[in-house]
């Protein structure tokens, strides 16, 4: 009896203690975006943040553990689409406290766990968007579907890149049989739920665009976006997938206007 309680401990403990593995290539982020948001007087902040993951396993779990004033929040990120070269993008949608925050990434997969803590600092959370890869143009707090005929879009650019710019959404109705051109607008402030992100910040600038009247045979909308900066052009197409943005089911009853 006294052996099994033993090996029962020692077992307990071995699982507990066992090391985490730094993550080197396996799990980074792209980009976080943080609004702090205010209603009748209750404050907390909303927190996009979009993973590249490594796809070394069929079976995944993604994890944002978040410090906010010293306590621990958790937060699940979920598949969100393939990227290249055997990665995977994931992405976290999170309702946390206001406070000052900063968080780090837990990746486990095929019985190994990787930690990305920003090599021991963590990583900040601080209000807009904030680009963590080599990133120039991407979509941030865009809908995942559209109702009835209105859809918005949203961009951050990296804005020290020059001071003639133009961000542009190219999108279709048709499977790309045929493509249209809208010119996205600066956003001095970008509200977003009950909150407001000021542009620029941290080096980033964000643009916004919006379709109205879409035709009621449109189902799915699909697009990408393109950043012109001093003489070069940079683009945000999801890794060659494209964005897709199909109409949200209850859009399709019809209400008297």
């Amino acid at each position: 009896m006294w052996r099994k309680f033993v090996s029962a401990i020692i077992a307990t403990l071995a699982l507990s203690l066992a090391p985490h593995l730094f993550a080197i290539d396996e799990v980074k982020p792209l980009f976080t975006v943080n609004v702090p948001m205010t209603r009748y007087g209750i404050n907390w902040q909303i927190t996009q943040t979009r993973l590249l993951v490594k796809n070394i396993g069929y079976v995944k779990e993604l994890t944002l553990v978040y410090d906010i004033d010293g306590k621990e929040k958790r937060a699940s990120a979920t598949y969100y689409g393939p990227a290249d070269n055997g990665y995977e993008i994931w992405e976290a949608y999170s309702n946390i406290p206001q406070g000052t925050a900063s968080y780090r990434i837990d990746y486990k997969v095929e019985g190994q766990s990787f930690v990305d803590d920003n090599e021991g600092t963590l990583y900040p959370l601080i209000e807009g968007p904030l680009f963590y890869a080599n990133q120039n143009v991407s979509q941030i707090l865009s809908g995942r579907e559209f109702y009835y005929d209105y859809a918005g879009f949203t961009a951050a650019v990296r804005s020290d890149l020059g001071s003639s710019k133009n961000v542009t959404l190219h999108y279709t109705f048709d499977d790309f049989k045929t493509v249209k051109e809208l010119r996205m607008n600066f956003q001095i402030q970008y509200l977003y739920g009950y909150g407001l992100i000021d542009s620029p910040s941290h080096n980033t600038e964000i643009f916004h665009a919006s379709l109205g009247n879409i035709p009621d045979s449109v189902a799915l909308i699909q697009y990408y976006l393109s950043y012109e900066v001093d003489g070069k052009t940079y683009y945000d197409n999801n890794f060659g997938n494209n964005y897709s943005m199909p109409r949200a089911k209850t859009s399709k009853v019809e209400t008297a206007r």
